[in-house]
């Protein structure tokens, strides 16, 4: 059961994302097909993609999920959104759609390529790439009204793709010819091999947490990490044998991975260790994406749809939710604390209940606590966006007058 705290403050109500140990539990999707890939845009916020054209959305986390049209009953392998309007879904076909409304309107984009994309991401309204078969990398730099290649012979068939920045982002596939999974990066001017990991042909997810904190994921297990943007990759632990199809990270120390047979697995210590969390299924889990080190969905078989909503057997330390950060809003004021590296950078921003970022509240070197002015807004739902070194946190707060 959640357990929500409210404060009054003057003039607004802040809401607190402090949640009672639950760990995972399924949602009703309404669907039977497969979906691939689940994104979400804010706490209430989130898109889930798959096959024959699906696209299933929710506005209040999960509760409730409708179908919207996508126009196409070609398989979607993944969708990324930058806030909650802008967005993106790619598939076979190929096919790459695009809304600018949260989805209301789905409209089809030129894709640049013949071949069957499988990947997504933009670090920016305007800058993205989509990755596929046969080594197919296209990108565009004008929100996808243009898609051109950004690679050329290249085996791998790409399967997961993250970036990072405008100008830095990663891939990794099953190379078959070589019988590895290879990771390519973008450095900002073209896209240059990395790594290889020879414990399977099968690259199949990717997420970056910043410029330096990467994880790559795929068959038998596979977990490989970096801690300086590829420069050096290591193996890491996962406990596991099957196939690891996708993994969300949360700053530098926090990720969790999904896989076949239900498997949830995730780290606190920047993948030193990898602890188990009871998905309560045993469908193939293929897309995973966390909102903070505490809320986050997963998607796989059979329209499975899971909620994570509090601290799983993985990452729980004490009895209660861990809680790295401590953000309130109170008199006007947005307080951050925070508890986690003293080196770094953080950011704070504003955005409104559909994930429109309002405003970028502080951007610069970590401090032990950021005390800031909440800049004048209209009432309603707003969400203080904390990204720090030791995760992300998000603060729901409603301005009442």
């Amino acid at each position: 059961m959640n357990r929500t705290s409210r404060s009054r403050v003057i003039g607004m109500m802040a809401v607190g994302v402090g949640l009672a140990l639950a760990g995972w539990s399924e949602q009703s999707s309404g669907v039977t097909t497969t979906l691939y890939d689940i994104e979400c845009a804010g706490a209430e916020l989130v898109w889930a993609v798959g096959a024959g054209g699906r696209i299933l959305h929710s506005t209040n986390g999960g509760e409730n999920w409708a179908a919207q049209t996508s126009g196409t009953n070609q398989d979607l392998h993944a969708v990324d959104f930058v806030d909650g309007q802008q967005g993106w879904a790619v598939g076979a076909g190929p096919v790459i759609l695009h809304t600018s409304d949260g989805g209301a309107n789905w409209a089809a984009q030129s894709p640049g390529t013949s071949n069957n994309l499988l990947g997504v991401a933009f670090a920016s309204p305007s800058r993205g790439w989509a990755c596929g078969v046969s080594g197919t990398i296209v990108g565009t730099t004008d929100g996808g009204g243009s898609w051109r290649s950004e690679a050329s012979g290249l085996w791998p068939w790409f399967y997961g793709l993250d970036a990072a920045s405008p100008t830095r982002a990663w891939t990794i596939g099953g190379d078959w010819f070589n019988h590895v999974a290879s990771i390519y990066h973008y450095n900002g001017s073209s896209w240059v091999h990395q790594y290889d990991a020879a414990t399977t042909q099968d690259g199949l997810g990717m997420s970056a947490a910043n410029l330096d904190a990467v994880w790559a994921v795929g068959g038998n297990g596979t977990i490989v990490h970096t801690t300086n943007g590829g420069t050096n990759w290591a193996v890491q632990t996962s406990g596991v044998t099957t196939a690891i199809n996708a993994a969300a990270a949360v700053g530098a120390n926090y990720c969790w991975v999904a896989g076949d047979s239900g498997v949830i697995r995730s780290t606190t210590d920047g993948g030193a260790t990898w602890g188990p969390e009871q998905s309560g299924v045993t469908s193939a889990l293929n897309g995973v994406t966390m909102l903070d080190t505490v809320v986050g969905w997963a998607c796989g078989s059979g329209g499975v749809i899971l909620r994570r909503s509090g601290g799983g057997q993985g990452c729980a330390e004490t009895p209660g939710p861990r809680k790295p950060m401590s953000v309130q809003v109170v008199g006007g004021e947005v307080r951050v604390r925070l508890a986690g590296p003293e080196s770094g950078r953080v950011s704070v921003s504003l955005q409104d209940g559909l994930g429109r970022r309002a405003g970028r509240l502080y951007s610069g070197p970590v401090r032990p606590e950021l005390r800031l002015a909440v800049p004048d807004i209209g009432p309603g739902a707003w969400f203080v966006v904390v990204a720090a070194p030791e995760g992300r946190h998000v603060l729901k707060f409603v301005k009442v007058n």
